[in-house]
């Protein structure tokens, strides 16, 4: 997760964002494995045709890995993401960037389905 958010902020450092922009990033709950995966899937899904491949390709792998420690855990079917307003690049890097981090700081909840 650590080197995604370093990829995050290397993205973030090519957008020209006027200093007083504000937007309202989402901040889901993490409350287990299948808020996780519901949440990296829709922004996964929002960098998907963006210039910021790796970051598109560090979320891919973190999504196989929640779906892999599911299965092991053998929590039900994890829901396919959705339902998420389309955002842009920028707003969906930022989001991510924070979702990663606040990953790291609730790991007791990986252990949850």
């Amino acid at each position: 997760m650590h080197v995604s958010v370093v990829h995050i902020k290397n993205y973030l450092t090519e957008f020209d964002v006027p200093p007083d922009m504000e937007f309202n990033p989402m901040n889901p709950p993490i409350e287990g494995l299948a808020s996780i995966w519901v949440h990296l899937g829709g922004l996964e899904e929002s960098l998907q045709d963006s210039r910021c491949a790796q970051v598109y390709e560090d979320l891919t792998s973190m999504r196989g890995w929640v779906h892999s420690l599911s299965q092991a855990l053998g929590c039900p079917d994890l829901a396919k993401p959705g339902g998420e307003a389309l955002k842009t690049v920028y707003q969906s890097l930022v989001e991510g960037q924070r979702y990663m981090e606040k990953i790291s700081l609730n790991l007791d909840k990986l252990k949850i389905c």
